[in-house]
């Protein structure tokens, strides 16, 4: 019978420690939810300021320049 106990008692702290175990799991889990929400808000941040800065860029006036009436280039020896 104290075979039995000890056993019962064993399986008693092993079923603990992975209760505990579990707990740490999910709160790790849920820190990490946390992070990730918050990196998807600042990609779709970074993501929105692109798209303006592209509208902006493709509105902005131009002007052509021939290639072959660019001045060469300077070398310095």
């Amino acid at each position: 019978m104290a075979s039995s106990e000890l056993e019962t008692g064993i399986l008693k702290e092993r079923l603990a420690e992975l209760e505990d175990a579990v707990l740490d799991l999910s709160a790790s889990i849920q820190h990490m939810q946390l992070q990730i929400k918050d990196m998807q808000q600042m990609i779709i941040k970074i993501a929105t300021n692109q798209q303006h800065l592209a509208e902006r860029v493709s509105t902005w006036p131009f002007i052509k320049v021939d290639k072959k009436r660019r001045p060469p280039p300077k070398h310095e020896d």
